[in-house]
């Protein structure tokens, strides 16, 4: 055999050694390959899986942002932002305040019974009056009950802040019927329960009701810790002033000139499974 031969053979020892070699090492990779794969589809369909059912539960807000406006839409026809005023409303004798928890109150030159709930002011009386009790017209007038509105509920003296001198002026602030207040803190999640609805009028209860089941038929039943309120405040907000028309903002020296005005604020808050979508409208007051 020549030496050309013996080395041919041992280079194909070699290789058949390192075919052996290499045959071991593929199949760990094969493995170590299939492991990572494993994991990776693993991830994969869990970030699928959650990322479709966050989709699902977008398209459900989106749903729910039509039912929130239909909300929006029939508040607006309750509201009543210029309050009825009954006639022209005055005080019917000098009244001095009753120091109590309460105040009767004689009005006259009125053309119908305020209702239970109204606001009123009297001229040259600090404070603001909410009527709790009304008797009947006798010719034009009415004894009211009354206490404060502009005060905390607890405070010892809820009567009038002064003297009421006869003829002084009323201005009603707000009626009952057509104010939005009744609606504050009004939980939509609650449409089916008795004992929570025997504490509303049938007004709200109706309301309650259909907005409840509208809401729920979109975004499914509630879960622990979900929210579907309706929240009402007073607020006050800064309009630009724009008295020429010209789409710009007015100025004095170069300052922005802005106008304060009150409005009713209306919230909707909806909390679905760590999700929460807050809608706010703004109602004008007094116009």
């Amino acid at each position: 055999m020549c030496i050309h031969q013996v080395f041919l053979i041992l280079e194909i020892g070699l290789i058949k050694n390192k075919f052996k070699k290499q045959k071991g090492l593929s199949i760990i990779e094969a493995i170590t390959a299939s492991t990572i794969l494993a994991v990776s589809v693993i991830v994969f369909m869990t970030l699928q899986s959650e990322q479709e059912k966050r989709f699902t539960l977008l398209r459900k807000f989106d749903k729910a942002a039509y039912a929130v406006d239909l909300v929006f839409e029939e508040l607006n026809a309750v509201y009543a932002p210029k309050p009825n005023q009954y006639g022209d409303p005055v005080v019917f004798q000098n009244t001095n305040p009753s120091g109590g928890s309460t105040q009767s109150i004689v009005i006259s030159a009125l053309t119908s019974v305020p209702e239970v709930g109204d606001r009123f002011v009297i001229a040259g009386v600090p404070g603001t009056y909410e009527i709790t009790a009304a008797t009947s017209l006798t010719n034009t007038r009415s004894t009211l009950t009354v206490k404060r509105s502009d005060i905390p509920d607890t405070s010892p003296n809820l009567s009038l802040a002064s003297n009421a001198v006869a003829n002084a002026k009323l201005t009603f602030t707000l009626n009952a019927n057509g104010s939005l207040d009744p609606y504050d803190d009004l939980d939509l999640l609650k449409y089916q329960d008795s004992t929570y609805k025997s504490s509303l009028s049938s007004d709200l209860v109706t309301s309650l009701e259909k907005w409840g089941d509208l809401l729920n038929n979109h975004l499914g039943r509630a879960l622990t810790d979900d929210k579907r309120l309706i929240e009402v405040d007073e607020v006050t907000v800064n309009i630009p002033v724009d008295d020429n028309n010209d789409g710009v903002t007015d100025q004095v020296s170069g300052v922005d000139q802005f106008t304060s005005v009150n409005k009713t604020q209306v919230t909707i808050t909806i909390k679905q499974d760590n999700i929460t979508e807050i809608f706010r409208r703004h109602y004008t007051n007094g116009s």
